[in-house]
């Protein structure tokens, strides 16, 4: 980078995009470095959001790995509640759009895409990602801060005493935890024989029978097809080993089934992917567009 005003934009405020942005500060501090942040909470550890549930983090601004202020003092600038749309790399742009809706373009010398994944949702019918991002709706995933927000809206209100969580992975049992601290009935769905698959069976039966001593409900070998949301209640339909439909209703359903790579923005412009959908980097981090890194890879070029 052979002057000042050379320019590092990275979209993404999370645990990569920040750290790439830190590191470049750190290398050459007089590197422009400009995030687009999608929310207002950059580095804030998503992953304990079922402990702020629970209440074992008394605030969720402890969720924080380090405040705005820490972050700023870096010389790091923020673009906050800024949402990119489109990438144009022969112009060395990205265009984006502010809550608000107004447009805005960045230029780049050097950009980093470090959108991170996206919650998976195919398969079940009946509900979707923007449903279950709307305000007074009883389906919710577990992926921001705003769902953060949003499900404590659900929880603190009286109407809520019984909640499904589709998907027994490591989110879906803590937040099975944290539900019965705040002591609400709580049932887990698995569509396999045994929960948290990725583990030892050995292990999971075990987690299973404590999550049971609990009072937690735990269902295994039912594949939820379908979840229906009415006015006052969500209907959760699935099929069992038998392949035999099973429906039961809930005052509140999350959806944590897993995630998908949120890859849409480098795909549109031609960067190769590989397993699984995720963009290929070389060594370096680099994509296979000039100028452009990304945060995650699936399979190394050579």
């Amino acid at each position: 980078m052979a002057n000042e005003t050379e320019k590092l934009l990275i979209i993404g405020g999370s645990d990569a995009g920040i750290s790439a942005a830190l590191k470049a500060k750190e290398l050459k501090p007089e590197l422009k470095v400009q995030i687009l942040l999608a929310d207002e909470y950059p580095n804030l550890s998503i992953c304990g959001i079922p402990y702020a549930v629970s209440g074992e983090v008394p605030d969720w601004h402890l969720l924080a790995h380090r405040n705005l202020q820490e972050l700023t003092s870096t010389g790091i600038e923020f673009q906050m509640n800024m949402i990119a749309d489109k990438i144009e790399p022969q112009r060395h742009e990205v265009v984006a759009h502010a809550l608000t809706g107004e447009l805005k373009t960045y230029h780049y010398d050097h950009l980093v895409v470090a959108t991170g994944a996206r919650p998976k949702l195919s398969g079940i019918k009946g509900v979707d990602l923007a449903q279950a991002q709307q305000q007074d709706s009883k389906v919710r995933i577990l992926h921001t801060m705003a769902d953060y927000f949003a499900i404590e809206r659900n929880i603190a209100t009286d109407s809520v005493r019984k909640v499904a969580i589709v998907g027994s992975g490591y989110i879906g049992i803590e937040m099975a935890e944290a539900l019965r601290k705040r002591h609400l009935d709580v049932t887990i769905f698995q569509r396999g024989s045994e929960i948290l698959s990725t583990v030892d069976a050995d292990l999971g039966r075990i987690i299973h029978q404590k999550l049971s001593a609990n009072a937690v409900n735990v269902i295994t070998g039912l594949t939820v097809s379908e979840i229906n949301e009415t006015g006052s209640n969500v209907e959760v339909v699935g099929l069992n080993e038998h392949q035999k439909t099973q429906s039961s209703t809930y005052d509140l359903v999350l959806i944590v089934v897993g995630v998908q790579p949120n890859n849409e923005l480098l795909v549109k412009v031609g960067a190769e992917t590989g397993i699984a959908g995720a963009i290929e980097v070389d060594q370096y981090m680099q994509t296979s567009l000039p100028d452009i890194w990304a945060a995650v890879k699936s399979k190394m070029l050579v």
